[in-house]
């Protein structure tokens, strides 16, 4: 195959293949372009289309059963403090403000750790006070007290993790 292409390039940019190869190859005798035969294309069979296999339907996962919350009462970050029974509420606001500065019951942290709430709870929904868009911040605050509490022991000894941290 490259010998014809070099013959049709050849005589196509006006060399003589005659020539060339009396130049060259004194050996070898010229064919006439006219004797050159040039293979026919190669036909492709056709080809049948494929099936698609069936693919298995995944069901959807079971819905989360509700839980049940108690009644927000007040709606205010400070009224959700009260009714926790904080009293170290210089220490509770800063935690507070640190992991949720909007006192934001539905806020949600997309930017990575997926928590959620006041409390910035991890997993999200494990204060059992609901889930953003239907969470409730009275119960978060709660939760969070007797979290920080077991944890912690006090609302200062959560923030002094939290400096050494930057989490709690």
């Amino acid at each position: 195959m490259k010998t014809i292409l070099s013959l049709v390039l050849l005589t196509t940019l006006g060399f003589t293949l005659v020539d060339n190869v009396r130049t060259h190859h004194s050996d070898i005798q010229p064919i006439p372009i006219s004797q050159v035969k040039v293979p026919e294309p190669i036909k492709l069979a056709a080809v049948e289309p494929m099936a698609v296999a069936e693919t298995a339907s995944i069901p959807a996962p079971p819905e989360p059963a509700p839980v049940a919350a108690p009644v927000a009462s007040g709606g205010s970050c400070e009224q959700y403090l009260i009714d926790a029974g904080v009293k170290d509420m210089t220490n509770a606001r800063e935690l507070i403000r640190r992991e949720n500065n909007a006192c934001d019951a539905q806020r949600y942290n997309m930017q990575g750790s997926d928590a959620c709430g006041i409390a910035q709870e991890l997993p999200c929904g494990k204060s059992g006070c609901g889930m953003p868009p239907n969470a409730n911040g009275a119960c978060q605050v709660k939760w969070m007290a007797k979290y920080v509490q077991e944890r912690y022991g006090s609302w200062a000894g959560a923030i002094a993790f939290h400096n050494s941290h930057n989490w709690y």
